[in-house]
């Protein structure tokens, strides 16, 4: 034979090694049956062997086979020995003892007792077990040993080396007979119990794997539950976190499911609100309006909404409700949306709108203030010749008292004329306020005159005018524009109807008992000024609005909402009320409340006609109008002074730098190109100093009386000038003692 590998192991350690090492790589629950069975095999030995052995021995025993006796006990003993060491042997090494111990014994018993003795059944168990505990290949090996052994069985039998209670001729054919019948049974059983195994090998295979694949997927699971808890608890901590309220509504509209940041919102804990609907929250004005914006959403279109809501405290807040369909979701059985608090931005929004509006109302009150400006100082420029011809030819007629009436009428009209210029800068809200003691019975009759030519021809106006002197304390513009500003209210509210305005002046007295700020005057006596209309009425939720800036039901262009705030303001000031009623529909009553004032207001006596001062000394008159100027100048000519004229301010400047005789009094116009009257009076007051200057002007913003002293200015005259003002303050200017 040749030399074997010194390093690779000998075939039977070899097959040991790997009989082995599958026991030990056997599955687990495989391993835990052979335990088992193992431990029931050991039981049974020892417990039912024990038995079996002491029947056995007494039998060999009598037979004086002591040789057998000997060696079942010495069996016995060893695996014994073996089954109470198992816990420090090897599972592997208790199964080989307990295998060789039984072939051992099945063939001595062959040897010695004969075929018809228990040895064969001895082998034919370390067959089976073979077969049961290490498979195919080991009970191969089985089978050669049993056939090895039985084959020297049989030949030692054939020769005579064995004494068996069988004829000599007959013990070889009984041998082969029972050996052959041995060796099949041991085949076919070890071939069933292979085969058994071997499924519950694949079987146990199986199970292994589909446990090995279940644990996966079981670990797949887990690790995909923990990733939705994970994404979930994210998701719950952004949808509880951000500012907006994240809902869910059904296809009724009644809520499924809505964060906890409604509380803060609203007010409502979110279990208040489940199973309730978009109804329930919405005014009942404003609820027509969920049917479509819910099927908006249905459609699987993005739908918004704002609406008034109340928190459960009943305060009032508006809200924007955007709704979307669940993706995926093509029946629309459930939608998501977001709530989010527009209050606060709604009322930026309102407030901006207002201050625009009243920006606007600001500006075309400028516009309209200018616009009163500019006709008054072109009004007065006209008037100015009318009223000072006729004055100067009144003079001239002296003699002709028809002459003198005529001249005296066309000056009450240029007067008349010149107070509607005034009442049109009080509307323009261009004059300034003088409270004084006045008779308000005539106040109002100027200011009806006024009313009446401003009203449509569909509407009457009536007028009750108790003939008592009505004192207060008011500026005359102060009761025109009250009068004006509810008047054309009034108009406005009877619209094309036959229209019947109807004001009334009586005295009335507030007592004591009666007096509340806001509604009644101070307790005493005082005037009531009665305003009725038959117009459209006032709306009773709106009787405490009519008085706030800006407030309007008008239509866009038809009124800025100013002009009951303004007489309300004014009338507050004078220490006044205002009274509203109304019937909706069919009129509405304003009662002005005025307190009347002590004592009797400044008869507004004529002056005396005593003749025109005339004066002497040289006087510059600048003025931009030939008309006035040559006007002015006659004027000025007919009472005793020498007058020299120029165009604008720089030709009077000229002038007075180029003067061989110093000028005695300096008469200019205050609106005039390049240069005007009051930068002219400044100009003069640093050069020419001690130089009187009196300022003519129609209409003047930026001088007032208060502030002509300090631009060097002596005297202002309102145009038109008459020929009596114009006498009396040359007259004083330029004779100063």
């Amino acid at each position: 034979m040749p030399d074997q590998d010194k390093s690779s192991p000998p075939p039977v350690k070899s097959s040991m090694d790997s009989f082995l090492a599958r026991l030990r790589k056997a599955p687990d629950g495989w391993t835990m049956e052979k335990d088992r069975v193992l431990q029931a095999l050991f039981f049974g030995v020892i417990a039912l062997g024990g038995v079996s052995l002491i029947i056995s021995n007494i039998f060999m025993m009598q037979e004086n086979k002591w040789g057998l006796v000997f060696m079942d006990v010495l069996f016995f003993l060893w695996l014994s020995l073996v089954y109470l060491q198992r816990k420090s042997v090897s599972r592997e090494m208790v199964i080989l003892h307990f295998m060789v111990l039984t072939y051992l014994v099945g063939g001595a018993v062959l040897f010695f007792a004969g075929p018809l003795r228990a040895g064969i059944l001895y082998l034919f168990t370390f067959q089976i077990m073979t077969a049961g505990f290490f498979g195919a290949r080991a009970a191969k090996a089985s089978v050669a040993l049993n056939f090895i052994l039985l084959a020297a069985v049989g030949i030692a039998a054939g020769q005579g080396y064995l004494t068996w209670d069988v004829a000599p001729e007959k013990r070889l054919f009984l041998w082969i007979s029972i050996s052959t019948n041995f060796l099949f049974l041991t085949v076919v059983a070890s071939i069933v119990i292979v085969s058994r195994n071997r499924e519950f090998q694949e079987a146990l295979d199986g199970e292994r794997a589909a446990a090995a694949e279940l644990r996966l997927e079981t670990r797949e699971k887990e690790a995909a539950v923990q990733a939705l808890r994970q994404s979930e608890s994210k998701y719950r901590q952004l949808v509880e976190n951000i500012t907006e309220v994240v809902f869910s509504v059904n296809a009724e509209g009644r809520f499924t499911y809505i964060s906890p940041r409604v509380r803060e919102m609203l007010g409502w804990a979110p279990e208040d609100l489940l199973e309730k609907s978009f109804f329930d929250l919405m005014d009942k004005d404003q609820r027509t309006s969920i049917p479509d914006w819910l099927s908006k959403a249905r459609s699987g279109r993005k739908s918004s909404l704002a609406f008034k809501t109340r928190t459960k405290d009943q305060e009032e807040r508006w809200v924007s409700a955007a709704l979307a369909p669940s993706a995926g979701d093509q029946d629309y059985l459930e939608m998501f949306g977001l709530l989010r608090d527009i209050t606060q931005h709604k009322k930026d929004r309102e407030e901006r709108e207002l201050l625009e509006s009243r920006l606007a109302q600001a500006q075309k009150m400028e516009a309209i203030g200018r616009l009163a400006g500019g006709i008054a100082h072109d009004f007065n420029n006209m008037l100015s010749p009318v009223l000072g011809y006729a004055e100067m030819l009144s003079e001239d007629f002296a003699h002709d008292p028809q002459a003198r009436e005529n001249l005296s009428e066309i000056v009450a009209a240029a007067n008349r004329a010149k107070d509607l210029v005034r009442q049109i800068l009080i509307f323009g809200s261009k004059a300034e306020d003088h409270p004084r003691p006045l008779d308000l019975g005539v106040q109002v009759s100027d200011a009806l005159r006024l009313v009446k030519a401003s009203l449509p021809p569909n509407i009457t106006l009536v007028s009750k005018i108790e003939p008592l002197h009505f004192v207060v304390n008011a500026d005359p513009t102060q009761i025109q524009r009250v009068l004006m500003n509810i008047c054309a209210n009034a108009s406005h509210a009877m619209g094309s109807r036959e229209g019947l305005l109807e004001v009334l002046l009586e005295q009335d007295h507030v007592s004591p008992d009666k007096n509340s700020p806001g509604k009644n005057p101070k307790p005493g006596p005082c005037a009531r000024l009665t305003i009725k209309d038959n117009g459209h009425g006032i709306a009773p939720e709106n009787l405490d609005k009519i008085f706030e800036p800006y407030f309007t039901t008008k239509g866009v262009g038809e009124g800025a909402g100013i002009g009951l705030a303004v007489a309300h303001s004014i009338v507050s000031k004078l220490g006044g009320a205002i009274q509203v009623s109304s019937k909706l529909g069919e009129w509405t009553c304003f009662c002005i409340l005025l307190p009347l004032a002590k004592g009797a207001p400044k008869a507004q006596k004529k002056p005396p006609q005593t003749p025109l001062p005339n004066g002497s000394g040289r006087i510059l008159l600048v003025d931009d109008e030939p008309s006035l100027v040559q006007m002015t100048k006659q004027m000025l000519n007919r009472l005793g002074y020498e007058t020299v004229t120029a165009s604008d301010g720089k030709e009077a400047i000229k002038t007075l730098e180029s003067a061989e005789r110093r000028f005695d009094l300096l008469i200019t116009d205050y609106s005039m190109p390049g240069f005007t009257g009051d930068q002219l009076a400044l100009y003069v007051q640093e050069k020419f100093p001690g130089l009187p200057v009196v300022l003519c002007t129609g209409y003047s913003d930026k001088v007032s009386r208060e502030n002509a002293a300090k631009m060097g200015i002596s005297a202002m005259l309102s145009k038109p000038v008459n020929l009596r003002q114009l006498a009396l303050t040359a007259y004083r200017l330029t004779n100063p003692k």
